[in-house]
């Protein structure tokens, strides 16, 4: 597609440029490291040699006296004094930090003879058990870190480059997408009354469904009068029946309300995997939360549908509705009418507004769900719901619409330069993120803890503890 080749054509432009930069940075280190060893000067001599790599070298120069052997180092400029100095004859060693002073037996060089301190050196010497890298790796590690901040940049600029690039809204294969096609007189009079036929059918699906899950289904069977009345039967009840409906007993042939209402109730207040968690308040959190995800979902693509007929109206407001084809088989919206943007505007709020219905009325009928079996149930059709305006799609839709909803060009969303100061804030998914907390939250607070509750109200009033 459009986006992966961008994307991929992004990636390969930010490889080269970081691979031309790399060379430049390494010849520039080159070039600093050979301006640097013709300034540098040997810091230590061997015998009045100089050092050929221009590093500290300890050296060992055996003098003959009563003194011993002696460490010395010397810096260069004083080479000369030292060999004068070693043509006297040496009777006494006397090892300074900065010099090796000779002196002879019993009487004092000449005046001339004497040597003055040297300047204290630039660096001082260098244990022999300390090793001395490569002048070059300095530089080398410093350029090897500017290399990788340049390539994080890099990484990050291509990240930056690649989510605008693809901040399109590609057509769905639903039937709310392919609405807006919708009466397009090049398709012939058949495929537009087969698009509205799909259209009319999910509509009729969707909106029927939410109706009875809403006012049938999302309400408590169990309210505190049921409550009450339980109560009433177990004071009048004999002691016989209340005991084998305890027991459940499945051979009791009356009461068979109370037996199945403790079953039931039972069941949904048993301990779980987690003994402080209840089987049947923790499965409806569960699955109110996936299927808090699921609607959500929905709810996104009907408002990018928005977002994209907004862009169609700003930037291809025309007289007449027109698709262009292109000669690598693509298809792109080129004009749109502005009762085709009204009637964008309708289909999309149309499928917000059902997306929201199932989303609450689901999510009650969930939290009100009485037994567990039931419960994974009502998950799965509502599932099934939200999946209608795409088996319609694939079912009614003529294959000639399909190609060309699968060809269409993608709708710039990208917003304008002010904007694009929260390029770097994933601000739809922390949205989602809220939003999906948010309403689980109190659909836990409002409907399933409560509802846990008169499970457990229930389940004592028929068979006190």
């Amino acid at each position: 597609s459009e986006r992966q080749a961008t994307a991929v054509e992004a990636e390969i432009m930010a490889t080269r440029n970081l691979g031309v930069l790399r060379a430049e940075v390494f010849s520039r280190l080159d070039d600093l490291d050979s301006r640097v060893a013709a300034l540098e000067e040997p810091w230590y001599t061997d015998g009045g040699a100089a050092a050929d790599d221009g590093q500290a070298v300890i050296v060992d120069d055996g003098v003959a006296g009563s003194g011993g052997d002696c460490d010395t180092w010397a810096p260069e400029p004083f080479k000369d004094v030292e060999a004068e100095v070693e043509a006297s004859p040496l009777t006494d060693v006397d090892a300074s930090p900065g010099r090796c002073e000779e002196q002879s037996a019993g009487e004092a060089l000449p005046p001339e003879a004497e040597v003055e301190d040297p300047p204290p050196p630039l660096l001082a010497p260098l244990p022999s058990s300390v090793s001395v890298p490569p002048k070059r790796s300095l530089s080398r590690r410093a350029g090897s870190r500017i290399l990788h901040k340049v390539s994080v940049s890099l990484q990050y600029d291509t990240l930056t480059t690649t989510s605008r690039s693809s901040a399109k809204y590609h057509f769905k294969e639903s039937v709310w997408d392919v609405s807006i096609l919708t009466g397009y007189a090049e398709m012939g009079a058949w495929v537009n009354m087969l698009l509205a036929l799909s259209l009319f059918l999910n509509i009729a699906i969707q909106v029927s469904l939410c109706t009875i899950v809403a006012t049938e289904l999302s309400v408590d069977p169990y309210d505190e009068g049921f409550v009450q009345e339980l109560r009433a039967w177990r004071q009048n009840v004999s002691a016989s029946i209340a005991q084998r409906v305890c027991d459940q007993d499945y051979t009791l042939s009356t009461d068979t309300i109370q037996f199945r209402t403790y079953d039931e109730a039972r069941a949904f207040t048993s301990p779980g995997l987690i003994p402080v968690l209840e089987t049947g308040p923790a499965l409806a959190g569960v699955v109110i939360f996936m299927w808090t995800l699921s609607v959500t979902e929905v709810l996104r693509a009907a408002w990018d549908f928005l977002m994209a007929v907004r862009q169609l109206h700003r930037h291809k407001a025309s007289s007449s509705f027109t698709i262009c084809h292109f000669d690598n088989d693509a298809f792109a919206i080129d004009g749109v009418t502005r009762w085709r943007i009204y009637w964008g505007f309708f289909v999309g709020t149309l499928q917000l507004s059902i997306g929201l219905c199932l989303l609450f009325s689901g999510a009650f009928w969930l939290a009100y769900t009485k037994s567990i079996p039931d419960l994974l149930a009502n998950a799965v059709a509502l599932s099934y719901v939200m999946q209608v305006d795409e088996l319609l799609y694939q079912v009614v839709v003529p294959r000639k619409v399909k190609a060309l909803v699968a060809n269409l060009e993608p709708v710039d969303m990208n917003k304008s330069t002010r904007m694009r100061i929260m390029d770097g804030i994933p601000k739809k998914a922390l949205c989602t993120v809220f939003f999906a907390f948010a309403f689980f939250g109190s659909m836990v607070g409002s409907s399933v803890l409560p509802h846990a509750g008169r499970m457990r109200d229930l389940r004592d009033s028929i068979c006190p503890p």
